[in-house]
């Protein structure tokens, strides 16, 4: 009897939890709850704002949705590869727990991913997340840098719009003004010279802007805002006068031209700065022993070929009107051997620069690469004072990449040295094309065979360093006044690489900056050209801001 009680207990209670589990699984009806509390079609695929600038937004909710009855965090999460090198930690914070975001954004700039999690307390707290990435620009606005003023001062301004800056819409079109003196309350003493950006640190933490003049030298400042963070003089050991003729780098090296000198220096620390050493310098068994650089010069080339690794640039020298080759180590290196068929000896080549630039290089068979240097040169005029003669301008061309060694010929693991007299490989007659001789500014293109030329009223575009057309005449829609710079658009695995030309003009007064849309071939118009105007004084240089 005790047994057939038992299991009657047993059964009811069975009975009795499985009611109870019925009737909890009806209450909480998984398949029915909504996670779907925001309408996400009304965010942006891609948002950008300024640092240390108010950024909000206020969520749309779906029909229906009582977003009162809801909670909120608002995340930030910085895309980073390394931990940041001041604190050794990855960014991700919470912004707020408001329903709308309204917050200053303190961070540093660079890419961001932004995080909103809806939570449904009813529920059990179950979450809608919408990611959404977010570039934090800083106050000095990611576009084209432009450095412009007059004999005594200069400043810096920004072209701002969709072209230089993907990120943005095309209802961003504008010039950020004079940035330099709204931040540091001067401008830059001196003639404006050149302007340059140097990529530096983890995720670009420790970067830099250089902002060259003559005869004070300039400043280095920080990326973000152009604040002053070393004057010209603190830039090297030991400082010379200052007459800076150009500067350029390529991952940690820099290098610059100061006064005829040839200055080499690894950054390969991320935070900090190492000053530039002594000058560069020939062997005591070189004649002759000085050299005098010319302002230009080349820093993309084979580095991947260990006997090219250890050179930091090729530059020339117009004292003895030869290419000479600068070493990590502040020695110079000669070219030698024989010179090609149809092409130049770099070591002796004689002649007169009168510019240099790298450009378009024809695609080799892997694992070799063109990397070519296209140099306007003339005949030497030996009258007082020395100078281009006249009638006799041609572009040397000289690959710098990495090469078949001839010597090796079924070898693909051999390269040709970079300080080889093979590496002049053409030189083409442009001397009767039109106006050539009064060519004071010229730029080349990176995608097909352009080379653009201008005087101080017309541009001319040539596509085979023979012959020119005539491009664009300023006299017909901006009379009275001149170009003073001249650029096109170069930025490696930008989307508008090598398809914007700018041409800056001068008035006497105040400058206009055009945008020309190019097609990247041929180099010929494709679309209006956009003209942005008020900027005080002379654009005298130009150069990219990535953020």
């Amino acid at each position: 009897m005790k047994i057939f009680n038992s299991i009657i207990l047993f059964c009811f209670s069975a009975l009795v939890f499985i009611s109870c589990q019925k009737e909890k699984m009806d209450n909480y009806k998984y398949k029915n709850l909504n996670t779907a509390f925001v309408d996400t079609s009304t965010f942006a695929k891609q948002m950008v704002t300024r640092q240390n600038e108010i950024f909000a937004i206020t969520p749309v909710f779906k029909s229906g949705i009582d977003p009162t009855k809801l909670t909120y965090e608002w995340r930030l999460t910085k895309v980073e590869y390394a931990p940041d090198p001041f604190t050794g930690k990855y960014l991700d914070t919470v912004l707020s727990t408001a329903q709308n975001l309204s917050v200053n954004i303190p961070f540093s700039p660079g890419p961001y991913i932004l995080r909103l999690h809806v939570f449904d307390p009813a529920n059990g707290n179950v979450a809608q997340i919408i990611n959404t990435p977010l570039t934090v620009s800083s106050y000095a606005l990611s576009g084209l840098m432009l450095l412009h003023g007059d004999a005594n001062s200069c400043d810096v301004s920004t072209l701002v719009n969709s072209k230089v800056n993907t990120l943005l819409p095309e209802s961003v079109d504008s010039i950020q003004r004079n940035i330099f003196s709204i931040v540091n309350g001067k401008k830059i003493e001196g003639t404006a010279r050149s302007i340059a950006f140097k990529n530096h640190g983890a995720n670009g933490a420790d970067s830099k802007v250089y902002v060259f003049t003559h005869p004070n030298g300039g400043y280095r400042t920080d990326f973000g805002a152009l604040n002053i963070t070393d004057s010209y003089n603190t830039l090297f050991s030991v400082t010379p006068p200052a007459n800076v003729q150009g500067y350029g780098s390529i991952g940690a090296t820099e290098f610059l031209i100061n006064d005829g000198g040839v200055y080499t220096q690894g950054q390969s620390n991320p935070v900090g700065f190492k000053p530039f050493g002594v000058k560069n310098f020939l062997g005591n068994s070189v004649n002759p022993s000085t050299y005098v650089a010319t302002p230009y010069f080349a820093i993309d080339f084979d580095k991947v070929s260990a006997n090219n690794a250890a050179n930091a640039g090729v530059f020339y020298d117009q004292n003895a009107r030869r290419f000479l080759a600068a070493r990590n180590d502040n020695t110079i290196s000669l070219f030698s051997g024989v010179a090609p068929v149809g092409g130049f000896s770099l070591s002796a080549a004689g002649k007169w620069m009168v510019y240099g630039e790298q450009g378009y290089s024809p695609s080799l068979l892997s694992p070799y690469f063109s990397r070519y240097w296209y140099c306007v040169m003339s005949d030497v005029n030996f009258t007082n004072p020395i100078s281009a003669k006249v009638g006799t301008r041609k572009v040397y061309i000289v690959d710098l990449g990495r090469l078949p060694d001839p010597n090796f010929p079924s070898d693909m693991t051999r390269s040709l040295i970079l300080t080889s007299n093979l590496r002049g490989i053409a030189v083409k007659d442009i001397s009767l094309a039109q106006d050539i001789d009064d060519a004071q500014y010229f730029a080349f293109g990176n995608k097909g065979n352009i080379m653009y030329y201008a005087t101080d009223k017309k541009v001319y575009m040539s596509n085979d360093y023979q012959t020119a057309n005539l491009y664009y005449d300023i006299n017909t829609n901006y009379p009275g006044n001149e170009i003073t710079c001249m650029q096109v658009f170069k930025v490696n695995g930008h989307l508008n690489d090598g398809q914007l030309l700018y041409v800056a003009l001068f008035d006497g007064t105040n400058s206009t900056l055009l945008q020309i849309p190019i097609n990247g071939i041929n180099g010929t118009i494709i679309g209006d050209v956009k003209s942005y105007t008020g900027i005080s004084g002379k654009i005298s240089a130009m150069n990219y801001k990535p953020f």
